[in-house]
């Protein structure tokens, strides 16, 4: 059941954060990047991506820091899943899209992990202060 709290907290946060970046900051970003690629946001896609995404840092972030009680593992292990996953999709982009930017890649993998690392430690704090 712990898990269950961890996974919801973490979800609400983590979606919170994506819906300001997607909204605020990546559209400009992407649009001076990448524009001729854009379409409109397909957000089935969006809701997919955050509870698939956030199972996987709750799995491996959340989860053991709420057992351990250690937050610190909350915000090392989330910001690690976050450079595993950011990295993995970011350079696969680079390496196979003929005009995919290098500076696009660098930011969305800083982002991927300040957003993870982040997530996972305020997910951590609401399960270990309400639960």
């Amino acid at each position: 059941m712990q898990f269950a709290y961890a996974y919801v907290a973490t979800l609400i946060i983590f979606a919170i954060f994506d819906f300001v970046w997607m909204r605020v900051f990546a559209r400009n970003l992407y649009r001076s990047y990448v524009g001729h690629l854009l379409g409109p946001v397909r957000w089935g896609g969006v809701i997919v991506f955050n509870v698939v995404y956030v199972f996987g840092l709750t799995f491996y972030a959340v989860h053991p820091a709420v057992t351990t009680t250690a937050a610190g593992y909350a915000l090392v292990l989330g910001g690690l899943f976050g450079l595993f996953v950011y990295t993995t999709y970011n350079f696969a982009n680079y390496a196979t899209l003929k005009h995919w930017p290098l500076p696009l890649t660098s930011i969305d993998i800083v982002w991927g992990v300040m957003v993870s690392a982040l997530s996972s430690w305020l997910g951590f704090l609401i399960v270990t202060t309400l639960v």
